[in-house]
């Protein structure tokens, strides 16, 4: 049963953020010259293929099968790292993988810190200093369902892509 509920967790994590990896792979394929566009896209999908194994076979099986696999970092941002006490086993998450954290609010260091603090006996956490970016691929569909302005969250040509290909209609 454990093993259902881990792989329903990292099922979860697999969906979640496709909407802003899409974005990503679509402004570097409109931005960027060719060869930096196929090897963004080849990383997306190694890491989707891998997601998707892990989230198949279970983290855990696969974790005891490959050894190296025990480095692995779990990137969140922070509204679900404030709330990782909330997710179902998340002790035993923090035996198998450090979370990476990344600011996705300003002003929430302080908050960062101290969930830090706390969970810090239970494994490793990486707070990772980069600049705040707070729009989320849920924002720009809300936005693009109510036909409200999303343009200040993205480059001029992805949102001309998202308008003229009728994305998150």
């Amino acid at each position: 049963m454990l093993m259902y509920l881990q792989g329903l967790t990292f099922g979860l994590a697999y969906v979640a953020p496709i909407g802003m990896q899409n974005l990503f792979v679509i402004n570097t394929a409109l931005t960027q010259p060719r060869r930096r566009a196929f090897l963004t896209a080849l990383i997306v999908i190694f890491f989707d293929i891998t997601l998707a194994l892990a989230c198949f076979f279970g983290v855990g099986a696969l974790m005891e099968r490959f050894q190296w696999l025990r480095m692995l970092v779990l990137l969140v941002g922070s509204d679900m790292f404030l709330s990782f006490t909330r997710w179902h086993c998340w002790q035993e998450i923090l035996e198998m993988a450090a979370l990476g954290v990344v600011s996705r609010m300003t002003g929430d260091l302080e908050q960062l810190r101290r969930q830090e603090a706390f969970l810090l006996q239970y494994g490793k956490i990486f707070l990772c200093d980069v600049p705040v970016y707070t729009v989320s691929s849920t924002k720009i569909r809300e936005n693009r369902k109510n036909h409200t302005d999303f343009s200040c969250y993205l480059p001029q040509k992805v949102v001309q892509y998202i308008v003229s290909h009728n994305l998150y209609d």
